[in-house]
């Protein structure tokens, strides 16, 4: 057995698994996955020509990062395994949501809107903790006014 590529490819899938917890944005996990699943090729493979090691790895976490990092990623953001169904603009449109990141000078913020962080842009500058009022959706947009401008 070709031991040092076997070892080599294990202890980088363990790095690359310890290294998502110092990493936002839940990627390298499905890298170190797909090392490890490599290691284990080589196991069972162990004159696995280097090209080929290579493809399996790079093939592996790409199939792991496309397929699994939704269906994962609302187990460690607190949402389950549910998956969010898809939110129609009219089902949006004229709801309230509270505002987790400024939308200040023209630049997009945060807001909370059914369980989940939602980009929002508005045309006044609104600051964390306000209640908004969701105008549209434009693709994972929201666009939004202050909730009491209507009020007036």
């Amino acid at each position: 057995m070709d031991i040092e590529r076997f070892w080599f490819w294990l202890i980088a899938g363990i790095v690359m698994i310890v290294m998502e917890a110092l990493t936002p944005g839940f990627v390298v996990l499905f890298f170190g996955v797909g090392a490890l699943l490599t290691g284990g090729v080589l196991y069972f493979f162990p004159h696995l020509p280097a090209d080929i090691t290579l493809l399996c790895f790079i093939v592996s976490s790409l199939l792991f990062l496309g397929v699994c990092r939704r269906f994962f990623a609302g187990v460690f953001n607190g949402t389950g395994f549910n998956r969010p169904r898809d939110i129609e603009n009219d089902e949006v449109t004229g709801a309230e949501a509270d505002v987790v990141s400024a939308i200040v000078g023209g630049r997009p913020g945060k807001v909370a809107f059914r369980g989940t962080d939602w980009i929002a842009s508005a045309e006044c500058d609104i600051q964390v903790g306000e209640r908004v009022r969701i105008l549209r959706r434009e693709n994972l947009t929201l666009f939004v006014e202050p909730a009491k401008s209507r009020e007036n």
